[in-house]
């Protein structure tokens, strides 16, 4: 659910759209779906949910994407101005953005440090949205953390994080796994009845 201020340059942004597309858009974005979300499942999950990306924690002056594929069709639709902003104000020539994560790249750093205060106001007044701090600039050799993966010149390797997560699942996995066959070989060894003919 976007916030009325956030809905309103959605809305705007939306403008060339059809009327029948810009009635969707209002329906999707003002929806709220913690006034009928239920909560299901283990309670202690859903504590290790951080704050930050709880629905019922965002406040009602913030908007929080929610993973499906309109949530990612309105961030680009929202962000375009952002693409714009960076490409034609800023004129920067090298840069990615995929949803809400986006790098910049540039052979001076006190050009990427410009660029930053730049983009931290346009988002702010134009977009009235708040970027997260930005970890230092350094040179693309020591790789560039990006959706998940640091990205090095010839290659990716993914996060310390991503592979610790992965680490867990995969114990946890191997533990049920475990149970689940020592069970199975619990009942396969029990005497089997006899039958009679």
């Amino acid at each position: 659910m976007f916030a009325e201020d956030g809905l309103t340059t959605l809305i705007g942004l939306l403008r060339g759209f059809e009327p029948e597309v810009l009635d969707l858009a209002r329906r999707i974005v003002l929806h709220d779906p913690a006034a009928v979300a239920r909560r299901r499942g283990d309670p202690a999950l859903f504590a290790r949910v951080p704050p930050h990306k709880r629905l019922g924690a965002a406040g009602p002056d913030r908007c929080l994407p929610i993973g499906n594929l309109t949530s990612q069709f309105f961030a680009n639709v929202y962000l375009d101005a952002l693409d714009q902003h960076v490409k034609r104000t800023l004129g920067a020539r090298h840069d990615v953005r995929y949803v809400d994560d986006f790098v910049l790249l540039h052979t001076d750093a006190g050009v990427l440090r410009a660029w930053e205060d730049r983009i931290r106001t346009f988002l702010a007044e134009r977009l009235r949205l708040e970027a997260h701090p930005v970890p230092e600039i350094r040179p693309v050799s020591e790789g560039v953390d990006f959706v998940g993966y640091v990205v090095r010149p010839g290659y990716l390797l993914p996060r310390g994080r991503v592979v610790q997560h992965l680490e867990q699942r995969l114990c946890e996995q191997e533990r049920a796994l475990g149970l689940r066959l020592s069970r199975s070989n619990a009942t396969s060894s029990e005497p089997k009845e006899q039958g009679h003919a």
